[in-house]
């Protein structure tokens, strides 16, 4: 894989990941794609965009925040849930988008009371559903909570997935706890 960049071409597979941030980020200033590179490296998985928009922005309004970004993305995804009620069109996945919506936001409640109620639209929560829940009760330093509802979901008959098992493997191992 080759990347034309005008004057130069650069060979991908030759690139290691700093060098590739690098060229990727032309432009930015070192110390922000340092910060960039700090997000990615705390995080198994893609880190979240509330914490990479800060970042990423250059010239972000005042009024524009972590709380500011988590408010305007609950306003939008409480519209598309009304509206998807509406047309009668809430089925599995639109549940758990907004699952993961209130589980992002640290609704613990509201995302536990939506897992709860998916039956009221015909559903039945799954192996995502569960990881999504799963998740947000260890980030929110609740394993006791994680432990019982892993009980819970398997009692059901569901087994948790490996990304959720990989989940309590991740917090435990922040926690110095492996």
């Amino acid at each position: 894989n080759t990347v034309d960049l005008g004057a130069q071409s650069v060979e991908l597979d030759s690139l290691d990941e700093r060098d590739e941030l690098d060229l990727f980020l032309d432009g930015l200033p070192k110390w922000r794609i340092e910060k960039i590179r700090h997000t990615f490296s705390g995080s198994l998985g893609y880190p979240s965009i509330l914490k990479l928009i800060p970042i990423l922005r250059e010239n972000m309004p005042d009024y524009i925040s972590p709380a500011w970004l988590k408010r305007k993305n609950l306003e939008n995804a409480h519209f598309v849930m009304a509206k998807a009620e509406a047309d009668g069109v809430v089925d599995t996945h639109v549940l758990n988008g907004m699952l993961k919506v209130e589980a992002s936001a640290g609704r613990l409640g509201k995302a536990l009371s939506l897992y709860d109620n998916f039956s009221n639209y015909g559903s039945k929560p799954n192996v995502y559903s569960d990881r999504l829940i799963l998740q947000m009760l260890l980030k929110n330093s609740r394993v006791s909570h994680a432990l019982a509802f892993k009980e819970k979901v398997e009692t059901e008959g569901r087994p948790i997935d490996i990304l959720s098992y990989g989940s309590f493997v991740e917090h435990y191992g922040k926690h110095g706890q492996l």
